[in-house]
């Protein structure tokens, strides 16, 4: 199927001169200022806006990295409308990419964890840290009949 429309020249491909002008659409963006007239929101404050917006440095180095695409990505839609899902895609992937990264640790921390407790009854076991009372304890009673 065929289609003629042409694409909407907000979404097209900008020439060199007009590149970096803010998406018609974001000239409706508005800010109320001070005196209470309302203007449109510049690159500044919208560059404010997005930069306040960060991780702690105890974030790994590849996650910080992935949200700064996000915030950029989010900056940048102030030029190209369209950027706006793709920099909430972003976002919503670091976060995804976070968690991952966060429960992969917690496994491996549980995994070595576990694998030590392991090693420790097993040493205890060995060199007879438990005596056969506390085995005993362990069992049931000698006198309790079992139906």
């Amino acid at each position: 199927m065929e289609c003629n429309e042409e694409v909407n020249s907000a979404d097209k491909l900008r020439d060199a001169t007009t590149a970096l002008e803010p998406d018609a659409r974001a000239r409706t963006t508005g800010a109320i200022r001070a005196d209470g007239t309302v203007s449109m929101v510049t690159l500044e404050e919208w560059h404010a806006a997005v930069s306040g917006f960060a991780l702690t440095l105890a974030v790994p180095l590849d996650i910080r990295v992935h949200f700064e695409t996000a915030k950029n990505l989010y900056l940048y839609a102030w030029f190209v409308y369209r950027f706006y899902p793709v920099a909430e895609q972003q976002a919503l992937a670091t976060l995804e990419f976070a968690l991952r990264e966060r429960l992969a640790r917690k496994r491996a921390d549980y995994r070595a964890s576990m694998e030590h407790i392991r090693e420790m009854e097993a040493r205890g076991l060995s060199e007879m840290w438990f005596d056969d009372s506390a085995i005993e304890l362990m069992l049931p009673p000698k006198n309790v009949l079992h139906s």
